[in-house]
């Protein structure tokens, strides 16, 4: 819903989420994300060069995805 809604403001808090326990999670955040634009998007890039390998696979399938559409 966030990023049907276009929240931007949310962009950091679902970021922190791409390293959720449960996929579904990370995966919607992702997802959300990617619908926020550049700022969503460069959010994805971040996590996808990060530390964090749960947020690191999460963003780059998302990422993935995005180019594959």
């Amino acid at each position: 819903a966030a990023g049907e809604a276009r929240l931007v403001d949310l962009v950091d808090a679902l970021g922190r989420r791409l390293s959720d326990d449960i996929w579904a999670v990370r995966f919607r955040a992702a997802e959300a994300l990617l619908k926020l634009g550049k700022r969503g998007v460069d959010e994805l890039m971040r996590a996808s060069d990060g530390d964090d390998p749960v947020a690191r696979t999460a963003a780059r399938a998302m990422l993935a995805e995005k180019a594959a559409a």
